[in-house]
């Protein structure tokens, strides 16, 4: 099934005319073939033979401007199985899976895996992905309670600033926590995990 989605006609038609410019620019300082080239690897293996004019196809760049402002995307669902909102709805959706990739390679750092043994590369993946669960589970938290978006790399830097330092009376042998002073987004984090975040010193329980 082929679909097409709406998107900006001038935007298009801009990008294409600067393009077109910038080659009739290139066509007039050199009229060798060859130069248009853009691999200098594969130069070496041209050989260029008798009269050869080089021009643009005025014919196909006019079929070319039917298309501004439409974006074709080409499925194998059968349209009895998804409408075409719902697919386009989902093509709309592919910058998810994208970021996710860069979650998992850049924030997680999935790879490159120092592991060797079968089952110690397994427990890397697992852990790796009990990880990228979790986060993208406390995005959907903090997109849903408290309204806003906040990306992988940013909620890391928030709760790793979040600490706790423990100090010991040496007469009493009382121990009290200490906490650091946590941030407004680290707040809005523990918000939407419905979790208490202590700002001031306490006593530490002995059973804790």
């Amino acid at each position: 099934m082929f679909l097409t989605a709406a998107f900006g006609q001038k935007k298009n038609r801009n990008d294409r005319e600067k393009a077109i410019e910038k080659l009739r620019q290139k066509l007039d300082r050199s009229k060798r073939p060859e130069s248009l080239i853009s691999n200098y690897g594969y130069k070496k293996y041209l050989k260029v033979e008798g009269n050869v004019q080089v021009k643009i196809n005025e014919e196909k760049l006019r079929k070319e401007t039917l298309w501004d402002g439409l974006h074709g995307v080409f499925t194998n669902i059968e349209e009895k199985d998804m409408s075409s909102k719902e697919i386009l709805s989902q093509y709309h959706g592919l910058w998810q899976v994208e970021e996710s990739f860069r979650i998992s390679k850049h924030d997680l750092r999935v790879r490159p895996i120092f592991h060797w043994s079968a089952k110690r590369i397994k427990a890397h993946m697992a852990i790796c992905f009990v990880a990228f669960s979790l986060i993208r589970f406390l995005q959907y938290r903090m997109s849903y309670r408290i309204k806003e978006n906040y990306s992988a790399e940013r909620i890391r830097e928030e709760l790793y600033r979040v600490q706790e330092s423990i100090v010991r009376n040496s007469i009493n042998h009382e121990r009290y926590v200490i906490p650091s002073k946590p941030s407004i987004v680290a707040m809005k984090i523990y918000e939407a995990m419905k979790k208490i975040r202590h700002v001031i010193p306490f006593k530490l329980n002995e059973k804790a």
